[in-house]
């Protein structure tokens, strides 16, 4: 054995080879992409103007209106029976096209002649229905059999394809002699479909939506508008006032509006509580009236009360009137007697008049900061406290606010007491004397004469004294008396 093959054995054996493919992996299209591609028009060369339009190198078909004619009268197929082979008596082909020709040349002149002779002719025909004008013979299509063979044969896919499917409906409405802008049917006027508006979640059965729009309305049916003569409308921000339930009078914001479920989130200003009512218990107000009344606690009371108020002084002016009808006998047969003492009648008359007057004379008026000062009054609960007037009903009866908002009822006039205002500059309102009703400035006060120097407002020479009893502090506007 020689030396090389004793090599080749031992080198002999199993041998691993590795080799590597390297292979580019494809990027899918991005969807987005292939968006807008579809969107991507051709470009378009303007090429010039004319008749107000813009001429282009493209070509752009204008919009074409697509018409199916309406299928007046039906073409039967011919049964088998009808069919006869064309040269079954060795007709020549030429002729029969000739005899075809001509007999349609014959048809087309009798039906012209037809239409000249029955012009003004009402036609009858126009009134039977298609369906019974184009009736299958009879022994077809019956009960008993059932037989379409007469039938045409169907419409192939590029006589669909001709018409796109939007215009489909609009394309036979045509073909029955419809044209855009009228109605269909005898009257050619147009008719707006009818809008199906929701039912607001809630509201049942037998209620009026439109009670909804008439939040706005007060109780005389007289809309309510705001200073900028707008309506007001049921939205976020809008001010209103809660007529039924727990907080039944008092005034609040509207902070949101569910009007599936009709509910209406009102925030309270008398204590800034956010509650939850239905939108039928709230009545819209304008600003000047929440202003006025939104720290109200007991308006509706205030409100009632008024009304009786009023009932009763009616009541008062027919008994009065009733009395002063028979007392008027009375008077006739004193008349003797009134004239001989009539210097006398006169004296005691202007002196007990005069005494009448002292003592029912109001001194009290409105948005004046007055003192309580009866101790009897709630129990002494509101003595020494200062509130400010803010309707008089009689002498015996005004309304009073406190500061913190609360009305205070059924106080006489012999219950308060005047108040001078403590900060400079104060205004006061005069309540008797020659300037009784105006508003003046305070510029001194004098405690041991209890005495106030006066400038009057809007009359800047006129400069008053006035004792601490004619007037009182004023709390309303004072712009409004320049």
């Amino acid at each position: 054995m020689s030396s090389s093959e004793a090599v080749n054995k031992k080198s002999g054996g199993i041998t691993l080879t590795f080799s590597k493919f390297s292979s580019t992996k494809k990027l899918q299209k991005s969807s987005i992409a292939e968006i807008k591609d579809a969107f991507n028009d051709e470009v378009d060369f303007v090429s010039g103007f004319e008749d107000k339009k813009v001429q282009g190198s493209k070509i752009i078909d204008e919009p074409k209106e697509y018409v199916i004619p309406c299928i007046k009268k039906n073409v039967w197929q011919k049964t088998n029976q009808d069919k006869k082979p064309a040269n079954s008596k060795g007709e020549n082909p030429s002729n029969s096209l000739e005899d075809l020709a001509a007999k349609e040349i014959i048809a087309d002149a009798n039906r012209q002649n037809e239409e000249w002779n029955e012009r003004g002719v009402e036609d009858t025909g126009a009134a039977i229905p298609l369906l019974f004008q184009n009736q299958i013979p009879s022994g077809y299509e019956t009960d008993d059999r059932l037989d379409v063979s007469l039938r045409p044969n169907e419409p192939e896919d590029t006589e669909y394809d001709s018409v796109p499917i939007e215009h489909f409906g609009k394309a036979m409405l045509r073909g029955m002699g419809w044209k855009d802008g009228e109605g269909i049917g005898k009257n050619k006027k147009l008719v707006n479909p009818t809008d199906v508006v929701i039912r607001p979640k809630g509201m049942g059965l037998g209620a009026d939506k439109s009670a909804v729009k008439q939040l706005n309305h007060n109780k005389g049916g007289h809309q309510k508008k705001d200073s900028d003569d707008s309506p007001l409308v049921l939205k976020t921000g809008s001010h209103c006032v809660v007529e039924k339930g727990s907080s039944k009078g008092l005034y609040g914001t509207v902070v949101g509006v569910d009007e599936d479920n009709a509910r209406v989130l009102v925030k309270l200003s008398i204590n800034s509580n956010t509650i939850t009512v239905s939108q039928y218990t709230l009545r819209l107000v304008h600003k000047k009236e929440y202003d006025k009344y939104h720290k109200y606690l007991n308006k509706v009371k205030v409100d009632e009360y008024k009304l009786e108020e009023e009932k009763k002084k009616e009541k008062e002016l027919e008994m009065s009137k009733k009395e002063s009808s028979s007392r008027s006998g009375e008077k006739r047969a004193h008349a003797s007697y009134d004239n001989g003492n009539s210097h006398r009648h006169k004296k005691h008359k202007s002196d007990h008049q005069r005494s009448t007057n002292g003592s029912s004379s109001i001194w009290l008026r409105p948005q004046i900061r007055v003192r309580i000062i009866d101790k009897s009054y709630k129990k002494g609960k509101y003595y020494k406290s200062k509130v400010v007037v803010e309707d008089i009903l009689s002498k015996e009866n005004c309304i009073c606010k406190t500061d913190e908002g609360r009305l205070l009822e059924e106080i006489s006039q012999r219950m308060l007491e005047t108040v001078i205002p403590k900060d400079s500059p104060g205004f006061v309102m005069i309540l008797s004397g020659k300037y009784k009703g105006q508003v003046g400035e305070v510029l001194k006060k004098d405690k041991s004469k209890c005495e106030a120097t006066l400038q009057l407002v809007g009359e800047q020479d006129t400069i008053i004294k006035m004792d601490y009893d004619s007037i009182s502090e004023y709390v309303g506007n004072v712009s409004e008396h320049y």
